[in-house]
């Protein structure tokens, strides 16, 4: 079963709203000017498998489009026309999707609504869901002379939001369907529009997200323990949420210079009555495209400010390390204090205790054993060679990294 939607050219008023139907129910139908078909997302599954091979093979849908799909292609846009002079065009969208919650009293917080199967660690600010969707559109120009009993324009759309088909459904009995059996394009700036308002929605959300961090974390930085309280794994989710959505944005932007300049060699191949009507067409593509453009300064913008509150965190920690260091440097001193203080007392006592000397209990005189010049001897030229190993060995450090420098 798909949705479909049905608008003729001679009477915009008598389009019919979406209905169900099953694809043998559909080809079965006499087909109308214009015809929008919402068909499941174009990667086949064992339940759609059979129905989109169908749906490919009625309406030639080419390989290229099937194979975007399975490579999950970021960027899009392909054109054909086959030997009926059939137009074929498509492109297909993959933007990251960002679901936030949003409870009274806490701050906006990103949930993964897609766990899979045995996945038991939850990270926060984690979000595994996409967006996904195909477009394919294929018509007949009206200046041709195409036969009476085929369609002149079908656009199918795979994995459509449900507000892309409500809005199609509210266009059915609108003269935009005139408009776009004449410029099948004003079809795609239709899809634009409604792809340009989910990306837009999801970057504001990333931002609410995001504030509430930048907020907390300016709060935080007065704190001594600060590293204790940061959420490395959340900013870190975050940081990649602004990296796939800026590279979604990328995507559609030159998807949307890849259509305008198709849409001007089409320009230039129509003849004079076509020319007018798609001269028009031409502007709303590129009024689509600035508005792209706005929401990819936003994203540049956010990951500035996502780069300057990882350098805050981090120059925050690094303090913090360097109180902790500090701390351990002054306890050290002290060892080494209490060490040096007791130093000359352990090696009087480590040299008398030797048994180089004795000790008369009787006559309370001390003796000195005719070997003692045996301990210069053995220790003097060991001390020199432990100090000049140490020299040798700090020099050469000292030299290497230097050299690194």
């Amino acid at each position: 079963m798909l949705s479909f939607c049905d608008a003729p050219l001679q009477n915009a008023a008598s389009a019919q709203p979406i209905r169900e139907m099953s694809l043998d129910d559909l080809f079965a139908r006499p087909e109308p000017h214009l015809r929008v078909i919402f068909a499941p997302l174009d990667e086949p599954t064992h339940e759609t498998v059979a129905g989109l091979e169908q749906l490919f093979r009625h309406y030639s849908v080419p390989p290229g489009f099937v194979s975007e799909r399975i490579q999950s292609v970021t960027h899009s846009f392909g054109t054909n026309k086959d030997s009926n002079n059939w137009h074929y065009s498509w492109f297909h969208f993959l933007y990251k999707n960002i679901t936030v919650r949003r409870l009274e009293g806490h701050s906006p917080q990103i949930v993964n609504p897609v766990i899979p199967p045995g996945a038991s660690i939850h990270h926060n600010q984690m979000d595994w869901s996409w967006i996904r969707a195909g477009f394919f559109l294929k018509w007949f120009p009206l200046s041709s002379s195409y036969p009476s009993n085929h369609t002149c324009m079908t656009l199918i759309c795979f994995g459509a939001s449900i507000s892309l088909q409500q809005r199609f459904e509210r266009l059915a009995s609108n003269s935009t369907w005139r408009d776009a059996v004449h410029d099948p394009y004003n079809l795609f700036v239709i899809i634009l529009d409604e792809l340009f308002i989910q990306a837009d929605g999801l970057v504001w959300s990333l931002s609410d997200v995001f504030r509430a961090i930048e907020e907390t974390t300016l709060d935080r930085a007065h704190s001594r323990d600060y590293s204790d309280q940061l959420d490395f794994v959340g900013l870190h989710n975050v940081a990649k949420h602004i990296i796939y959505l800026k590279e979604g944005s990328d995507a559609i932007l030159l998807t949307v210079e890849n259509m305008l300049a198709h849409h001007k060699y089409l320009l230039e191949m129509v003849g004079p009555s076509g020319t007018k009507a798609m001269e028009a067409t031409q502007f709303r593509p590129k009024y689509k495209q600035g508005l792209f453009h706005s929401v990819n300064l936003r994203l540049k913008g956010l990951e500035k400010r996502m780069q300057n509150i990882i350098n805050l965190s981090f120059n925050l920690v690094t303090q913090q390390d360097s109180r902790v260091m500090q701390r351990d440097s002054d306890s050290m001193k002290t060892i080494a204090a209490v060490t040096l203080f007791f130093l000359p007392i352990s090696t009087t006592a480590t040299i008398f205790g030797s048994q180089f000397f004795s000790f008369d209990s009787t006559g309370g005189h001390i003796r000195v054993s005719t070997t003692f010049w045996l301990f210069w001897v053995i220790s003097i030229p060991l001390t020199a060679t432990v100090a000049i190993l140490w020299y040798l060995y700090n020099g050469r450090s000292v030299r290497r990294l230097n050299s690194r420098r």
